[in-house]
């Protein structure tokens, strides 16, 4: 029995990269995003229907009387926020758990009128998981302001295992209770060999056709095929029942969550019905290794992203400038004030130091493009502003993606702008005095 509970216990709670919960969060919270924008209008009318039809179930059974409709549009709008605070990770020990009991309130309250949307309570179980749990220790805001700070989480650790391993457990338990409940109604063998199957299909076609609509795309060709029924009956059961061992290991949850997948896009096609989170493949990504290909991504793109590293421990870049340009010295204080770490020392191009190591690094005079000297090499024009803004404090340090785009197309921009700089904000008759000993101390002197 100790061996058992011992294995059991390794299972559950065995490391995985933080990441796999990072990817999990951002693609539920997608998933969610998209719902409650598309159906938001839908939900906001929904709230003000007739109260005979509300019948409240789950969260909405604190409620004693349907909310007033201005209420429940203002509760949809902070449920917006809520979720791309979720998805960005960010300050996510508040706004994670506060996301998660709203959205499965809404759900809930949308639920309380007239029907109830069951294809849509795995998301709610995933986002309640993934909300109440370390799931921002990468790929998020969260994340990256602990590395500027010098602070660093695992970047793997039981603490993001056994989270993944309760939503597998999640998922597969709504499919087995889905076949139990086939088994165990009147018609259990009838779903087995295909008949009760076929028999919906045919309904369903039926009703579209009385509706004026046209029938799944597969129907007329399926239809009299019966043995093609009893293969999807017993493939369909055997999915169901045989979910839970699913959660035996990774490779038998991939061999069961990719024909579970397939078998929504069946039922697409068959009878035109979809289970958008099932068929997106969302449902089912806590089965795969997803971090893997983020390593990937990671690696082989990583020279476009701004970079990691904890800013003060950098070497100090310089920037030289233009010092009698107006635009220039707004774009100094700028830096200064984006850079607390004080990444960078500037000096103007006019200046004995300027000029020096304009001399030094056999760049060009040219007081048209603003010039970055770091770690022994020199970069200028938009390549230069791009660097500057990759060392920035978000959400400056974002535009240094634009550097995936052609040099000599950000280069025409940036001359564009250099030629008109004068006429446009002036210029100084001096090299502009600093205000500050804080800031003096930022200049070469």
């Amino acid at each position: 029995m100790k061996n058992i509970l011992s294995e059991l216990k390794e299972s559950w709670f065995s490391p995985m990269p933080a990441e796999r919960l990072s990817i999990l969060r951002i693609a539920t919270g997608f998933f969610a995003l998209w719902y409650l924008l598309t159906r938001f209008d839908m939900m906001a009318d929904m709230a003000g229907s007739e109260t005979s039809l509300y019948e409240p179930v789950g969260l909405a059974h604190l409620l004693s009387q349907p909310m007033f409709p201005a209420l429940f549009t203002g509760l949809l709008a902070s449920t917006v926020a809520l979720n791309i605070a979720y998805i960005f990770g960010w300050k996510f020990r508040w706004t994670g758990p506060l996301f998660a009991l709203t959205l499965l309130f809404v759900f809930s309250y949308r639920n309380s009128w007239s029907m109830v949307y069951h294809n849509y309570i795995a998301l709610v179980l995933h986002v309640l998981v993934v909300g109440f749990v370390a799931s921002a220790d990468r790929i998020s805001l969260d994340h990256r302001k602990r590395q500027k700070s010098g602070s660093e989480t695992a970047s793997s650790g039981w603490q993001y295992g056994w989270p993944i391993k309760l939503i597998c457990a999640a998922t597969v338990l709504t499919y087995f209770l889905s076949g139990a409940a086939k088994i165990l109604s009147e018609l259990a063998w009838d779903w087995i060999n295909g008949d009760v199957m076929r028999s919906q299909v045919a309904v369903d076609a039926l009703r579209k056709q009385m509706l004026g609509e046209q029938p799944a795309l597969m129907f007329e060709w399926l239809y009299p095929h019966t043995w093609l029924f009893l293969f999807m009956g017993l493939t369909t059961m055997v999915l169901e029942l045989g979910a839970p061992l699913a959660i035996i290991n990774r490779r038998v949850g991939v061999w069961w969550a990719v024909p579970t997948w397939l078998m929504h896009w069946g039922i697409f096609f068959i009878m035109g019905i979809s289970f958008q989170h099932h068929m997106s493949g969302i449902l089912f990504l806590p089965f795969f290794a997803t971090e893997k290909p983020w390593f990937w991504l990671k690696k082989r793109f990583g020279r476009f992203l701004p970079k990691t590293q904890v800013t003060h421990e950098l070497k100090p870049a310089i920037v030289l400038f233009d010092g009698v340009c107006n635009f220039c010295d707004v774009t100094v204080r700028f830096i200064i004030d984006r850079d607390p770490a004080g990444h960078f020392q500037f000096a103007s191009i006019q200046s004995a130091n300027g000029q020096k190591l304009l001399a030094q690094y056999q760049a060009p005079a040219d007081l048209s493009t603003i010039v970055l000297i770091e770690n022994g090499k020199v970069y200028l024009c938009s390549s230069a502003v791009l660097r500057i803004a990759q060392h920035l404090r978000s959400p400056w340090h974002w535009a240094y993606l634009l550097i995936i785009l052609p040099a000599a197309l950000r280069d025409a921009v940036y001359r564009w702008v250099a030629r008109h700089r004068y006429a446009w904000f002036g210029q100084k008759q001096d090299v502009c005095e600093l205000p500050t000993p804080q800031i003096q101390a930022r200049f070469l002197s």
